[in-house]
C-alpha cells in the first residue's frame, strides 16, 4: 500500500479567498481536505474544469460553532496524511459591543474555533504548520466593531499558538487588506481604496497565494504576521477611506 500523500486541511476552502489558497495547495502537491459549511458549489465547479485534481480534494461539511475541534477527527477518515492547517473560514458582519450576542457569535467564530481547531491539531498530529487568515485592517470602527475584536484575538492567538506549539508545529498568519470586495459593500467604493494605498492597488489573490507559499516553505519562521495590504499599514487609521458607516 502506498503512501498517504501529505494533506492540509483549509477551513472555509470551497469560495473566495479560500478557494484561492485551496488551488495554491494543490499546486504545491498537497492534498485538500476542503472544509464548507453550506456550499462547496464554487470549489466544485472549478473542479470540473480541472478533473485532474479532483482525487486530491475531500470535502468536509461541518458548521463551525458545533465541536470545531473535530474536523481534525474526521481527517483520519481520508486517504491523505495531515500536515498543515490554514484557518480561513470567518463571519464578517455588521456588531459592535452594544451587541453582545453578536460579538459572542463572531468570537466563537473568528477567534475560538480556529484555536481549538489548532489545538486538536498539535494533539493528533504534533507536526508541521498552521496558517490563521486575519486581517490587514482591525482599526477602530463602530460597525464592524466585533469583527475587528475577533481578527484582533486571532492575531495575538498566533503568536501565543508558535511559541506554545514550538518545536513541532510552525503557526504563522496572514492579514489580507483589500483582496476581495465584501459581499454586501459597492464594488465601486472598493475600487476607490486604490488611491487611498501606498502601491494603489487591490484585488490581488496571487499575492496572497504567494505569501502563503512563503510560509509554508520557509521552516525557519514563526509566530510572525505577514501583512499582504498593498501598504495599508503604513496608513494612520484616521486617514484611510473606511467601508461606509
Amino acid at each position: 500500500m502506498g503512501q498517504k500523500k501529505k494533506a492540509v486541511l483549509i477551513t472555509g476552502a470551497t469560495k473566495r479567498l479560500g478557494l484561492a489558497l485551496t488551488k495554491q495547495s494543490l499546486d504545491m502537491g498537497f492534498s485538500v481536505i476542503a472544509h464548507y459549511r453550506t456550499s462547496a458549489a464554487p470549489l466544485k465547479s472549478w473542479l470540473t474544469k480541472h478533473p485532474r485534481f479532483s482525487d486530491r480534494i475531500y470535502f468536509l461539511q461541518a458548521d463551525l460553532a458545533e465541536k470545531p475541534e473535530s474536523l481534525i477527527d474526521t481527517c483520519s477518515d481520508f486517504p491523505a496524511a495531515l500536515t498543515g492547517l490554514v484557518n480561513n473560514a470567518s463571519q464578517f458582519t455588521e456588531g459592535n459591543l452594544d451587541n453582545l450576542n453578536h460579538l459572542r457569535n463572531l468570537m466563537a467564530i473568528n477567534a475560538v474555533a480556529p484555536l481549538l481547531i489548532a489545538r486538536r491539531f498539535s494533539q493528533k498530529v504534533g507536526k508541521g504548520w498552521i496558517i490563521n487568515i486575519t486581517d490587514a485592517d482591525i482599526s477602530l470602527n463602530k460597525k464592524f466593531q466585533n469583527y475587528r475584536l475577533s481578527k484582533r484575538i486571532l492575531t495575538e492567538l498566533t503568536c501565543q499558538m508558535a511559541f506554545l506549539y514550538a518545536p513541532g508545529i510552525r503557526v504563522n498568519a496572514i492579514a489580507p487588506g483589500a483582496i476581495l470586495p465584501p459581499i454586501h459593500a459597492d464594488r465601486s467604493h472598493f475600487n476607490r481604496l486604490k488611491s487611498t494605498l501606498p502601491l494603489r492597488k487591490t484585488g490581488d489573490t496571487k499575492a496572497i497565494q504567494q505569501a502563503y507559499s512563503f510560509l509554508v516553505e520557509n521552516n525557519s519562521i514563526t509566530g510572525q504576521i505577514l501583512s499582504v495590504d498593498n501598504g495599508h499599514h503604513l496608513i494612520n487609521d484616521n486617514t484611510f477611506l473606511q467601508w461606509p458607516v
